[in-house]
């Protein structure tokens, strides 16, 4: 009776068996992929201070040493007296010539702002610091009053040609390319952002071969331009 018993149990359970056997095997997760190296964004490189710093501190410095040692400018003879004599005055309103306040300031201010924006800060951080060099220069690398007109010009002009500077240069360079088209890249990217051509030579960028940023290249273009003409005449206004 017992082997009645074990052959009937063993009959039943070969079924299961055979169905057990034949089910497919549970799928195998997905073999993890190797980590890829990160693109940095135009927003997403390392903050380098020290090296902002010192290059917006260049300058402040070189302008200011052509204009007292080349040209021998009045303004430029600066010293701790004239520095107080500035704040103790405070800002006022000059009246310079077009080019110097619509030009030459904008244009110093983009350099103070490139400084910050090739070393990893977001647009308004490197206003901040175009902000800075700005009240610098105006309270202590000249002996003339700090002009408020000069400083909003430096500073907001600065941000705006200082961004189209850097993301021209953006689309300019290529990280990956190299020999002669690498060179000429760097030289037209220096031409246009050359501050940020200074800080790629320091940090050994220029010639080294790594991504582009993601966003190298914007999704659209927009194209402006105004043309006007001013006309002053008369007689002059009686007393």
């Amino acid at each position: 009776m017992c082997r009645g018993v074990f052959l009937a149990l063993c009959l039943l359970r070969a079924p299961f068996l055979r169905a057990q056997a034949a089910a497919p095997e549970p799928p195998k997760p997905p073999a993890e992929k190797p980590p890829q190296q990160l693109t940095l964004g135009l927003d997403k490189q390392p903050k380098r201070f020290w090296l902002a710093a010192g290059e917006v501190a260049l300058v402040e410095f070189l302008p200011w040493a052509y204009n007292r040692y080349v040209t021998d400018e009045g303004f430029a003879r600066i010293s701790w007296h004239t520095v107080s004599e500035n704040w103790h005055t405070g800002f006022v309103y000059d009246r310079d010539d077009f080019n110097t306040n619509q030009f030459s300031h904008p244009y110093h201010g983009s350099l103070y702002f490139g400084a910050a924006r090739s070393n990893g800060y977001n647009f308004w951080e490197s206003g901040a610091f175009t902000l800075a060099g700005s009240l610098i220069w105006e309270c202590c690398m000249e002996n003339t009053a700090p002009s408020i007109n000069d400083l909003i010009n430096t500073t907001l002009g600065g941000m705006t040609r200082g961004e189209i500077s850097y993301r021209l240069a953006t689309m300019i360079l290529d990280n990956t390319a190299s020999g002669g088209e690498r060179f000429w890249r760097e030289l037209g990217a220096a031409l246009v952002n050359p501050l940020g051509a200074f800080t790629r030579l320091v940090t050994g960028d220029t010639g080294r071969d790594f991504p582009n940023p993601e966003e190298r290249f914007p999704s659209g273009f927009s194209i402006s331009a105004d043309l006007g003409y001013r006309n002053v005449s008369g007689t002059g206004v009686p007393r």
